[in-house]
């Protein structure tokens, strides 16, 4: 803590490392285009199991919402 006090110089590292942002970014991306590869396979993913349904039956006539038959 004191030599970085006493260490005054007017240079703009003041002693660290430069961060190279376009490895940063080229990462970044990958990382991204990983992620979004992942949502893509799990959505379109088929676990062989066939679709059940969540609406439910109720009894009684179903107008004025019935669905119209040939």
């Amino acid at each position: 803590m004191i030599m970085f006090l006493l260490n005054n110089n007017n240079d703009d590292n003041n002693g660290r490392r430069p961060i190279h942002w376009g490895g940063t970014m080229i990462a970044f991306g990958l990382v991204l285009l990983f992620g979004i590869l992942m949502v893509y396979l799990v959505s379109t993913a088929d676990f062989g199991q066939a679709p059940t349904t969540t609406v439910p039956r109720t009894p009684g006539p179903c107008a004025p919402f019935c669905p119209t038959t040939p």
